[in-house]
């Protein structure tokens, strides 16, 4: 059996819970209208379905999506994505299918590409991909950006949090990015915006995960993010709806 584009779209007010994508070639989710909530749902093992004619340039798919691509840039806002475990691929099931084409197809994970968005929760979500564009947000304002796990998949090196202009320049504004794990930050183009308790990983993965080459995020005794962050702004609850204790962990499981 050949795996089929699978797709969550929703529309304004709907809730999408505790679903599970598995062997996909789309994106994942989608959202793009204002008001919906994605919370506690999966999506592992994206497959490189590339279009004859687009070879040389494979479009990329996203775990999560939220795109106008019609030039309007309408606002969407007031999204909450909360507690998703985003992992490219664990083992291999359809053998002709390539996780990936020629290098340079894989997919992305939280992606956020046509703001401007404002009023956006973005918590307790692991995102586990091989491609640098780990969490991408542009044109993102007044929202959280709350205790996220962003790491690469073994056996790749690059994945980061960017937060970045809006595509017309406009630059992110007034933004909260707090007790946040991962590989490496790219938000320095956001105004206005407060940082804090937020752990740059690097590739010293081994100190951190309980088993980061076989895809297990959650922290191993004596993590350095093990009390380093902060309950201002932070959720009381982690990834696995577990109850967090004070001084809250930094990521998106609580120890």
């Amino acid at each position: 059996m050949n795996p089929r584009p699978v797709r969550t779209r929703t529309s304004a007010g709907a809730v999408v819970r505790g679903n599970s994508v598995d062997h996909f070639w789309e994106d994942a989710h989608r959202c793009k209208v204002s008001g919906c909530l994605l919370e506690y749902n999966s999506a592992v093992n994206s497959y490189a379905v590339v279009p004859a004619g687009t070879e040389n340039d494979p479009p990329h798919r996203d775990m999560f999506q939220s795109f106008r691509g019609d030039g309007s840039f309408t606002p969407v806002n007031d999204v909450v994505l909360r507690g998703n475990v985003f992992t490219s691929r664990k083992g291999t099931r359809y053998g002709k299918i390539p996780f990936q084409y020629n290098g340079k197809y894989t997919i992305q994970g939280i992606g956020a590409f046509d703001g401007p968005y404002r009023n956006w929760t973005i918590e307790n979500n692991v995102v586990q991909v091989e491609v640098g564009l780990a969490m991408g947000l542009y044109g993102m304002n007044d929202s959280r950006i709350v205790n996220n796990t962003v790491v690469p998949r073994d056996p790749a090196t690059a994945s980061e949090i960017r937060l970045t202009n809006q595509k017309d320049g406009t630059p992110s504004s007034g933004d909260i990015i707090r007790n946040n794990l991962a590989r490496t930050f790219n938000t320095g183009a956001a105004v206005n915006t407060q940082h804090s308790n937020n752990i740059t990983v690097g590739t010293d993965y081994a100190r951190y995960f309980a088993d980061h080459p076989g895809g297990d995020l959650h922290l191993k005794p004596g993590s350095p993010a093990i009390n380093g962050g902060t309950d201002r702004n932070a959720p009381t609850v982690d990834a696995d709806r577990k109850q967090r204790s004070a001084p809250f962990d930094v990521g998106a499981y609580e120890f």
